[in-house]
């Protein structure tokens, strides 16, 4: 059996759409129509489907239906087919192509209220008369010999089986009326609705939820009478278990990903990857698997230990980009314990530029953005220091809190160099490095990184602008002469000391002017960065 369709996409379409009998199925399928009948009905020799079960990550287990080889192939070329006729819905995110899970929860980002539920048994939720209904109804609208072979390739023990390459894009089919009633029921109760697989979420940025989505009594989170009325209409059910409200100040996470301020991977998530690296560097793959299997995955067919680590890498990487750092790191741990001799990922400019970010603390309470610059030290703004002769680094990309003092800096100028605790010398011998000339021009391209209006946690932020201006010299009257320029994008609060870099990652200014807070930023007259060449008058 052809493992694709020879024919192209809109011959296939074309044939699909013109299914009126059971031979007709067949010859879509590129298979004599003997071998469907051999697949689906034979009682004599080994079964279509093999069983096995694998732990959840709350404890129990899920069972999978796999298909054999021969029937996975004809079900492979149905779900293509399937694929390219289907049209989701703008709520629906789960099992659908150039969808991803990061989408999903990115729209339920920096709301006051999520609200979590599950759907229990999903795929065996939905049996074999509701895929017929779905085949002989709009748009398919095939006779009902045609409707029930489709059904019958596709289902196994009556229900769609969690296994089968069909499930997922009939699951998706079978929930297109669902998506739509709560899509409006989710427009009616001012709230934003995304279904990805069984997880369906509801956010808001209203005070409370309406009653009609949630309430809370007794202590009890209750789905509303009117939301799991349209679910069970359309004959699913709520996971109790698994119905949970947040708040912004609690721990949002949706289809795991944390969405309080941005879609992102949860922390402990990389805190378990990198444990069970340590683990597995340490003690070696079996005990490694020993242990985290134990601890996180009874059960029967656990699947090797280097390729759920690699999954769990890669699922990082998904959601970060390659060029993170943490996705970086992670990586060339791993690929140096499978091979030692492996070249490690280069460093990009993106990760030499994040490396290199510190925030500023002072007693005062003030912060700021500092950076790494080869062969001067720690530099940010004087007016970040404010006076004071020693402040706290925190360390972005490594998460260390160091103390530091006032080596040099110029008031004029508003540029200090800083120098680390004793112990810490070595975070003084790398950073970016500074352009030779560090010469701006009207409409150079730069980017500045910083930190703006701080938060505990919240990673750097780049905004690409241009050299807008040469600025009038706030010096004028004092004797000496300060270049600076404006820029044509608002510097926000917190990124005082950012460095300025152009496309070579090289450092040409400090961000030193800019607007107390985002609110009170549309003028982007005084957002101005200091030519990074004024170092060298301090040496």
């Amino acid at each position: 059996m052809e493992l694709r369709l020879t024919r192209d996409d809109a011959e296939v379409k074309r044939l699909f759409s013109a299914l009126r009998n059971k031979n007709q199925v067949a010859d879509l399928l590129e298979v004599s129509f003997s071998t469907i009948v051999y697949l689906l009905y034979r009682s004599e020799g080994p079964k279509s489907y093999e069983k096995f079960y694998i732990p959840k990550k709350n404890g129990g287990v899920r069972e999978i239906s796999a298909p054999i080889s021969t029937l996975k192939i004809l079900q492979k070329k149905l779900s293509y087919i399937l694929y390219l006729v289907y049209e989701p819905r703008t709520a629906t995110y789960g099992f659908c192509k150039e969808r991803t899970i990061f989408e999903n929860a990115q729209i339920h980002s920096k709301k006051r209220l999520v609200f979590n539920i599950d759907l229990e048994n999903f795929f065996s939720s939905i049996h074999i008369g509701r895929v017929i209904g779905l085949f002989q109804s709009t748009p398919f609208n095939f006779p009902r010999e045609v409707a029930i072979l489709l059904a019958q390739i596709c289902c196994f023990e009556g229900v769609l089986p969690q296994g089968a390459p069909t499930s997922p894009i009939l699951s998706n089919m079978i929930c297109m009326g669902l998506d739509r009633e709560l899509q409006e029921f989710a427009k009616r109760n001012h709230c934003t609705y995304g279904r990805y697989g069984d997880d369906i979420t509801f956010s808001s940025t209203q005070r409370i939820f309406s009653p009609n989505v949630v309430y809370t009594e007794g202590g009890v989170v209750t789905c509303g009478k009117e939301l799991s009325s349209i679910i069970e209409k359309h004959s699913f059910s709520i996971n109790e278990s698994k119905t949970r409200v947040k708040s912004r100040n609690e721990h949002q996470e949706v289809t795991g990903l944390t969405v309080n301020k941005f879609a992102n991977v949860p922390r402990s998530f990389i805190r378990q990857t990198r444990s069970m690296l340590y683990a597995w560097n340490k003690f070696g793959e079996k005990a490694a698997a020993q242990i985290y299997y134990e601890k996180f995955r009874k059960g029967t067919g656990n699947p090797p230990f280097s390729l759920v680590v690699a999954g769990r890498i890669s699922f990082i990487k998904s959601i970060k980009g390659e060029k993170h750092p943490v996705y970086r790191k992670l990586f060339n741990q791993y690929s140096g314990i499978k091979n030692p001799t492996a070249t490690p990922l280069p460093i990009t400019p993106f990760e030499e530029l994040r490396s290199s970010l510190w925030v500023v603390e002072t007693a005062a309470g003030y912060i700021g953005t500092a950076f790494s610059l080869q062969n001067y030290g720690i530099v940010t703004c004087a007016h970040v220091i404010n006076g004071s002769p020693q402040v706290t680094l925190h360390h972005w990309a490594t998460g260390q809190r160091i103390k530091a003092v006032v080596h040099q800096q110029n008031l004029i100028c508003d540029i200090a160099i800083l120098k680390l605790e004793k112990g810490y010398e070595a975070f003084e011998s790398y950073g970016l490095s500074k352009n030779p000339l560090g010469k701006l021009r009207e409409q150079d391209s730069v980017t500045v990184s910083g930190f703006p209006n701080y938060k505990e946690t919240d990673p750097p932020q780049s905004y690409d602008m241009k050299v807008s201006a040469k600025n009038p010299d706030p010096t004028k009257g004092v004797g000496i002469y300060v270049e600076r320029f404006t820029v044509d994008r608002p510097l926000y609060g917190g990124m005082s000391g950012s460095p300025v870099v152009n496309e070579r990652n090289e450092v040409m200014a400090i961000a030193t002017l800019g607007a107390k807070t985002v609110k009170n930023s549309e003028s982007v007259w005084g957002s101005s960065i200091t030519p990074i060449y004024h170092l060298d008058s301090m040496k």
